[in-house]
């Protein structure tokens, strides 16, 4: 385990709390980032294995991690939102100003394009900044977007074999979908308990974070306002889906877990929760890979239509 750095920041830092929803989801929905970091139940999720930190100073959002797992040696800090244009260059000092007051060179992550152009103006109004900032793309943390009737329909040779396995899956077992409510909450954890027993959730940080994030998201299913579905096989939970919007025409992915000695049950997934949302939603973001060669591979198998790039900003 990495060195857990304790941040010194202006009191005006507070942790994230689910009480927070209601003053910042409006922010992340102004902003518009189309980051899966930037929606509320991403953050409360992860907000303990980042232990996020959250502040609105001079009418810019900042959002930092005081304990950062992959770069300990760094000020770990997510792009400030600024709805005034001339702000970005005050938010920039203010990040710098915290990191070097923690002795930690400055580092900004999950960067949209759209943000490190506005970083970009602001080196070259301030000359001193432009030997100072490097801005280097962050592959691994891209989020893949589908268009939704890619994933409902399956049409077209290059989905044939995922037609396959997901019609050997509805022929294989007397199945249905069922979109999900807080009365099979206990269901779909047994299958979640399962699947940790599987991968070994108990040895690996971040999969036993996740695992929490999962009992606790079902838990105020309502008051995050999500979205999901399940397959059942006769009367067990085989597989589950759980989302939300990140904007009017996005959805964004945040858990899906299935049994894999079901073949063909996580295309069948796919197809059904895909199919169940309503005709205005466009995309479906899945998320980013992590660098991992076997995710990375299983996204690209299912063809995005485009990528969410971002980058890391160092100072």
């Amino acid at each position: 385990m990495a060195l857990h750095l304790q941040l010194q920041l202006p009191e005006d830092f507070s942790p994230l709390l689910l009480s927070d929803r209601s003053r910042l989801e409006p922010i992340l929905s102004l902003a518009d980032y189309k980051i899966s970091e930037y929606s509320f139940t991403n953050l409360y999720m992860w907000r303990n294995y980042y232990k996020l930190r959250w502040a609105i100073i001079d009418d810019i959002f900042f959002l930092v991690a005081d304990a950062n797992r992959n770069n300990s040696d760094k000020f770990y800090a997510f792009p400030p939102i600024c709805q005034d244009e001339s702000k970005w260059i005050t938010a920039l000092m203010y990040l710098s100003t915290w990191s070097k007051n923690n002795g930690l060179p400055l580092s900004i992550n999950r960067v949209p394009d759209g943000v490190v152009k506005k970083f970009r103006n602001v080196v070259q109004i301030d000359g001193n900044l432009q030997n100072q900032i490097q801005i280097q793309s962050d592959r691994d943390s891209w989020d893949y977007v589908y268009l939704r009737t890619d994933l409902s329909d399956l049409s077209g040779k290059a989905y044939a074999n995922f037609r396959k396995t997901k019609n050997y899956f509805k022929k294989s077992n007397n199945w249905r979908y069922e979109p999900i409510v807080p009365a099979i909450r206990e269901q779909i954890l047994q299958l979640q308990t399962e699947w940790c027993d599987m991968h070994a959730c108990e040895e690996s940080e971040s999969l036993s974070q996740e695992d929490q994030g999962i009992h606790e998201i079902l838990t105020h299913w309502d008051t995050l306002n999500l979205l999901g579905g399940v397959l059942f096989v006769e009367d067990r939970i085989v597989a589950f889906s759980i989302a939300e919007k990140l904007n009017p025409s996005t959805i964004v992915i945040h858990v899906e877990k299935a049994d894999p000695s079901f073949r063909g049950v996580y295309e069948c997934l796919v197809q059904e929760f895909s199919s169940s949302l309503p005709e205005n939603i466009t995309f479906i973001n899945r998320e980013q890979d992590l660098g991992q060669e076997k995710l990375r591979q299983a996204k690209e198998r299912y063809h995005p239509h485009h990528m969410v790039q971002k980058s890391i900003i160092e100072i």
